[in-house]
Order: structure tokens, then C-alpha cells, then sequence
């Protein structure tokens, strides 16, 4: 309390030592920098922050200048095996701008060993030419792996995409948990594979497409409605002149609800979403369905189809030159050649009458200008939070999928799960079960899901400012009093 304060003042003075070592081959690492020893000043730099690693008391400033001038020398020195290895170092304490520079410049690096080699630069773009073209050749005539993977975008800066399925739902893992041969309605299902009929809790939203004529197929009035329409206009489907923009505070909701919804009109469809590598590298991924087919002479659908985009409000700007050089230049110049591909290939999709373009975006933020002018002109859908009779219906086929979660069933907990998504509430019920499971095998006795666990695992979802979590604390505060109570009743009688 009285003693020095290690945050303003230095490293606490049991690690006085690691400090005085830091320093010394800080110093060390000037000297060889000034005599021109570039490849002793590197490791010297490197040395001395992984020595401030071991101080404990965070990033130790002098080490990160340092370790940016050991960037510098080994990028002079053209060794891109340790430029890379500084970068991985050097990485969470750079700005976004610094990771993009440090990332050419080793592709710089890169290019050129492989011209010591004898390759020129222009030999290397058209083998990577070649290769891109064995890509989109691929592509569009449907042959090859199913996904087809080009690094054309960039991630947006404020959000990075988690590694996962784009819909990778928590009661997915089930139908390994069935029968094999199970048929029928009631037959487990991948969530990509559900219409409109698998969902739960999407009754408002499946009404609302209703009424605009999507997922209504199967219906005898409809469908004889459709074929008068069809022979007194002379068009065999509702043409697509907007794009239809899914926005929802949860990804995962909007996502779901798209890929239903185009499981309902049930043409071909193309799929597209960012990825990231294990290296960190955004990648726009591609799927399609096995009945699309490109035309062949100018490119995009070749028959009615569905163009899906998700998550297109965190897909970064497109363009490969800073805005300094792209001042003045119009915008297809701007474009990296894949990337300038893929806006054609969406450009002409929104363009084609015959093409429904659905995309998918947060509620909590607003579109971008050149995404918006992209896709114009778009009809956005809301897709809310589940009501209290939503949430009903979900906590039933929570109740359906994982049985011991029965005994919690209470007006109570869907009252307290407002402000949770469709997939939190599944995230959150299959939390609570894989730890009761677990626990069930470390005692070797069954243990049930407990109300305070469930409880506990809601709160996790709820905002803080929340009716919600205010009384789930409370509940929790009381609980946790009641077995204070309990243990100091259970000392009295000892006693």
C-alpha cells in the first residue's frame, strides 16, 4: 500500500536483475546497430525482449522499439526467416496499417529469393495467373472441390470473423447422436439443409417472407394463384429486382435464416463469406450448390439461381492501392484483380433479374457506402430477437434434444432469457449440458444440469445493464447465501 508503485515507476525489485539484463543487451544491440552489424543487432533485439518477457510487468516499451528496429535491419538484410519470425513477435503491438506493411513486405522478401533462383517477377505473375485461372476455369464450370478460395478482400478492422463454420449450430452435432436410417420429417438434419419447416423459433420472420410470396411452395391456393399469374404476365416466377438485406443484432440468426430461406425457393445458389487462414490472411470463400452452372459466354448465373453474401458488413474495402494513389482513379482500377472479379461477379447478379441476392448483416451497424451502392437497391428485413412465445417454442426442442434440461423447465427461464439470440439459447442449454456430462463422468454419477448452473450460463449472454441480469445476480447472490447458511448450520451441529 505504502511501497513503490511498480506500474509508474519501474519492474518490482525482486525482478531488478531481468530488468538490468534487458537493459544491458538493449545497449549491446545499439552498439552493434551503430557499427553496422545488422545481423548481430537483430538477435541482439530479439534477446532483449524475449528477456522483458520474463519481467512481469506487460510489454516493456524499449523492448518493442527495439524489436521494430531489429524489423528494419533484417528487412535491410533481405533474411525473410528472420523478418518472419520478428513479425510473429512484433505483431500484437502493431496497428493494423503496420501488419498489412510488414505482411508485403515479406512477400517482397519473398519475390526476391525466388529471382536469385532465376525467376523473374513477370515469370511469377503468370504462373500466378495461371494458377487463378485454373481456380475460376474450375469455378465456372463447376468441376473440381466444391469451395473455390481466393484471397480478394480484406477483413473489416473492427471485427474479426470467428474460425468456424458460418453455421455451425450447437444442436448440429445431434444427428450424429440418432440413428443412421432414421427417415422421415423427424429425421436430423444439417442445419444448412433446413427450410422453413426445421426451423424453431422463427415464426414472426417466416411469416413475413410469406407474405412476399417465399416459402409458401406446397400450398394449393398459392401454387394455382402463381400459375394464373404466370400465364397472364408470361413469367413463370416473381422476377428479383432488390437485394434482400437480413439485418439481426445475432450473425448466426441472420445467417441461419438466409441460407433457409433459399432452401426454400430451391434454385441453384452460389454462397459467399470471409474466412481467415491460420496465418491470419482474410479469404473470400466461395461454395455453390452441385446444380449451378455459369454461362459460359458471359460469365455469372446461367439460369435462375440465388446469390447469398454474409456478414457483408464486416468485408473490408476491396481496394489494393492506399487512397492517396487511389485519388482521382476510378474505382475498377482500384480493385486487386481478384477482388475486381468478384464485384463483376456480384455486380452482374444484381443486375440479372432471374438472380435473387440476399446478404446478411449486423443490426448495429449501418452498411458501407460502396456495398450499399453495390448492392442497390436493397429491401432490408429485421429479423428481431426471438419473443417470449419464440423462446417457448425453442426451450421445447431444447427440452426434445437434451432431456435432463426437463426438470429446469419453468415460466421463469423463458422470461429471463430475453435479449438472447436463437443461437445463444442453444449455445447456452448446450453448455450447461457438456458440463453436467462432464462432471457426470469425473463423480461416475449421473449429475443433472442445476438451475444456478443454467442460470449462471444466461447471465453470461445477458447485457449488464439488463432487467435480466440485475435479477439473475440477485437469484445467484441469494443462492450462494442460502449455502453459506446451510455449511454454518452444519458447523453448529458439529459443534
Amino acid at each position: 500500500m505504502f511501497g513503490k508503485d511498480h506500474g509508474s515507476f519501474g519492474p518490482p525489485s525482486s525482478n531488478d536483475e531481468l530488468f538490468d539484463s534487458c537493459s544491458n543487451i538493449l545497449e549491446l544491440a545499439e552498439q552493434a546497430l551503430s557499427e553496422g552489424d545488422l545481423a548481430q543487432a537483430s538477435h541482439l533485439y530479439l534477446a532483449a525482449f524475449d528477456a522483458s518477457e520474463n519481467i512481469g510487468t506487460g510489454a516493456y516499451q524499449p523492448a518493442i522499439d527495439g524489436l521494430r528496429k531489429a524489423w528494419d535491419a533484417a528487412c535491410t538484410l533481405k533474411d525473410r526467416a528472420l523478418a518472419e519470425h520478428i513479425f510473429e513477435k512484433l505483431e500484437p503491438f502493431s496497428t493494423s496499417e503496420e501488419v498489412a506493411e510488414h505482411a508485403e513486405a515479406l512477400q517482397r522478401l519473398a519475390l526476391d529469393k525466388l529471382e536469385e533462383f532465376g525467376f523473374s517477377r513477370e515469370d511469377l505473375q503468370d504462373m500466378a495467373d495461371m494458377v487463378s485461372e485454373d481456380f475460376i476455369g474450375a469455378f465456372k464450370e463447376n468441376q473440381g472441390p466444391e469451395a473455390v478460395v481466393a484471397q480478394v478482400l480484406s477483413v473489416g478492422k473492427n471485427e474479426i470473423r470467428p474460425l468456424k463454420s458460418p453455421l455451425s449450430w450447437p444442436h448440429a452435432s445431434q444427428a450424429s447422436e440418432q440413428e443412421i436410417g432414421q427417415e422421415g420429417p423427424g429425421a436430423p438434419q444439417n442445419p444448412e439443409d433446413f427450410t422453413y419447416a426445421d426451423l424453431i423459433g422463427f415464426d414472426h420472420a417466416i411469416d413475413a417472407m410469406n407474405k412476399r410470396g417465399i416459402g409458401l411452395a406446397g400450398d394449393e391456393k398459392f401454387d394455382e394463384f402463381m400459375n394464373t399469374l404466370s400465364r397472364r404476365h408470361g413469367i413463370s416466377s416473381l422476377p428479383a429486382f432488390e437485394t434482400l438485406l437480413f439485418r439481426s443484432p445475432s450473425r448466426e440468426d441472420a445467417n441461419q435464416f438466409m441460407l433457409s430461406t433459399s432452401k426454400e425457393i430451391g434454385v441453384p445458389s452460389v454462397r459467399m463469406y470471409m474466412e481467415e487462414t491460420p496465418m491470419g490472411f482474410p479469404v473470400l470463400c466461395i461454395l455453390t450448390t452441385p446444380d449451378f452452372k455459369m454461362n459460359p459466354i458471359r460469365g455469372g448465373f446461367g439460369g435462375p439461381g440465388i446469390l447469398m453474401l454474409e456478414d457483408i458488413d464486416i468485408w473490408g474495402m476491396p481496394f489494393s492501392n492506399s487512397i492517396e494513389e487511389a485519388e482521382g482513379m476510378p474505382y475498377h482500377m482500384q480493385l486487386s484483380r481478384g477482388a475486381r472479379e468478384a464485384v463483376m461477379f456480384i455486380r452482374s447478379a444484381v443486375e440479372n433479374p432471374e438472380v435473387q441476392v440476399m446478404a446478411t448483416c449486423s443490426s448495429h451497424v449501418e452498411l458501407d457506402e460502396f456495398f450499399a451502392e453495390l448492392l442497390h437497391p436493397v429491401d432490408a428485413f429485421e429479423l428481431a430477437l426471438p419473443d417470449e412465445e419464440e423462446r417457448a417454442a425453442i426451450f421445447e426442442d431444447i427440452y426434445s434434444l437434451y432431456p435432463s434440461m426437463r426438470l429446469l423447465k419453468s415460466d421463469d427461464l423463458i422470461r429471463l432469457t430475453a435479449n438472447l439470440s436463437r443461437f445463444d439459447l442453444y449455445m447456452t442449454a448446450r453448455e450447461a449440458v457438456d458440463e453436467a456430462f462432464k462432471s457426470s463422468v469425473e463423480k461416475r454419477a449421473y449429475v443433472p444440469v442445476t438451475r444456478d448452473n443454467f442460470y449462471n450460463k444466461i447471465a453470461a449472454y445477458q447485457p449488464l445493464d439488463s432487467a435480466e441480469y440485475l435479477e439473475l445476480e440477485e437469484r445467484a447472490v441469494e443462492s450462494l447465501r442460502h449455502d453459506l447458511e446451510s455449511v454454518d448450520d452444519l458447523l453448529k451441529g458439529n459443534e
